[in-house]
């Protein structure tokens, strides 16, 4: 993929520790948000922003320029429009911060956040990456939500997370001034969780640069769940972590966001494609989480048959619960389903 690439100035001493990669298109007023929001937290690290601009047709690419033309931190990068996948890896490959973190263009980064982050990962060397929590704003007829990620995503709906054994335990509490900021972490393997269902926003998500490269690029042939694949083969990288503070905001609601209209059915085969994905890769080495990895096969493909039988696609229904019957996972209900794909 071709990129034409402006850099607004260059990095005014030394590598950052931090760098912010924001891939956007058509949403020029709300990236200039976002990007506002890491620079009010510029004190606490030295950072880099790197807007990636997916052949935006609004001028976000003059926004950007004429906001930030002055400010050796932000950095801009044009391509013709690939999809926010590639625009993610374009991002990551000029990026050179020891932590990198992926913000969508249409959330922002709270206050105390950055700094809260540095110093979970300065204490606390083995973690590979540290998921913080989010919030919405109200909309009509709806609340705000605190804990997005533990009331939406997936992967904390089907199982316990944190509470596994292994799992570490402590509060962190960082000062500013007279504020103190802090909350729970837990941290430990999330492989066994992340391969039942998603489990973080991109945009709390701060990574190790290394672990991020081992983990592979963004599957950019996926418009939908790019992002748990992605974290799938993160959580191979090494423990993680967790803390239970509310530490960006998510602009809901936007006719531009691809998940609010999504089907069932259509979340269901991206699970059995990023499971099976996974598996194929040859990435997963250890026993225990070939055995976790199998088993969380078995089930995608349970419930894409129970999602293609209520489609009356019966045939490939059965393929899918014999899959799973054989496997010996939820074989009662397999089998009553795969009994039930003959009625007429």
């Amino acid at each position: 993929m071709s990129a034409t690439a402006t850099t607004i100035d260059s990095i005014a001493s030394g590598n950052p520790q931090l760098s912010v990669i924001i891939p956007t298109y058509n949403r020029r007023n709300a990236v200039q948000r976002a990007v506002d929001s890491v620079l009010q937290q510029a004190g606490a690290i030295r950072l880099e922003i790197i807007v990636v601009d997916d052949g935006s047709s609004d001028a976000t690419d003059a926004a950007i320029r004429d906001r930030y033309g002055d400010d050796a931190r932000v950095h801009l990068i044009v391509t013709s429009n690939h999809g926010v996948s590639a625009a993610r890896n374009t991002g990551f490959a000029a990026a050179r911060g020891d932590l990198v973190h992926f913000l969508d263009s249409d959330d922002w980064v709270l206050p105390h956040t950055v700094g809260l982050v540095a110093q979970v990962f300065d204490r606390y060397a083995d973690l590979q990456f540290l998921y913080v929590e989010g919030c919405t704003l109200p909309r009509t007829g709806k609340p705000a939500r605190v804990r997005v990620a533990r009331d939406e995503c997936p992967g904390w709906q089907r199982g316990d997370v944190i509470g596994r054994p292994g799992f570490r335990h402590e509060s962190v509490d960082m000062r500013r001034g007279d504020t103190v900021v802090g909350g729970h972490l837990a941290s430990g393997d999330f492989f066994s969780a992340i391969v039942k269902g998603g489990l973080f926003f991109l945009s709390g998500l701060f990574i190790r640069r290394p672990a991020a490269a081992a983990a592979g690029p963004f599957f950019e042939p996926f418009h939908l769940w790019e992002d748990w694949d992605f974290h799938a083969r993160l959580c191979l990288e090494g423990p993680g972590g967790y803390l239970d503070y509310i530490g960006f905001c998510r602009d809901v609601g936007r006719g531009d966001q691809l998940s609010d209209a999504v089907s069932g059915l259509r979340f269901a085969a991206m699970h059995c494609r990023i499971v099976r994905r996974l598996q194929a890769s040859g990435r997963v080495h250890a026993p225990r989480q070939q055995r976790e990895l199998a088993v969380a096969v078995a089930d995608a493909n349970y419930w894409m048959g129970r999602c293609l039988l209520a489609t009356k696609h019966h045939r490939l229904a059965r393929r899918l619960l014999l899959d799973s019957l054989l496997h010996g996972h939820k074989p009662l209900r397999s089998s009553a389903l795969i009994a039930r794909s003959w009625l007429p």
